[in-house]
């Protein structure tokens, strides 16, 4: 890795280590991979209410499927959030719509539906 450490200078004794400098092209590149991978569909995640939103999948669902968290920088005090590949997620939700057919997810998402509004109604 040329260019991430400046050399010695000549007023410096030949003892003292060179400082870290990050070089300007190399920060550039780097950024440039980050956004190449961003756009490669198996680096894409899914935070896990877009998963269970989107996909028709539940918590239980998602158990199975690797996991990267990071804290919360919203809410503090809230549990990490929980980042899914997106690949993965999407072939769960064609595994598990192959087993039922649309119109149950459909019903089953009503259900869910009827259950939170009735559940917050209590409260």
């Amino acid at each position: 890795m040329l260019g991430l450490f400046t050399a010695n200078k000549p007023s410096e004794p030949s003892g003292t280590p060179a400082r870290s400098r990050l070089n300007p092209r190399t920060d550039t590149e780097h950024r440039a991979v980050s956004v190449h991978l961003q756009a490669c569909p198996q680096y894409q995640l899914v935070v896990s209410s877009t998963a269970k939103r989107n996909y028709f999948l539940n918590k239980y669902d998602l158990l199975s499927l690797k996991t990267m968290t990071s804290p919360n920088k919203k809410y503090k005090n809230r549990s990490p959030i929980r980042y899914y590949i997106q690949q993965e997620v999407q072939e769960r939700s064609r595994q598990k719509t192959l087993q039922i057919t649309r119109s149950e997810q459909l019903c089953q998402c009503m259900i869910q539906s009827m259950r939170a509004k009735e559940a917050h109604m209590k409260v």
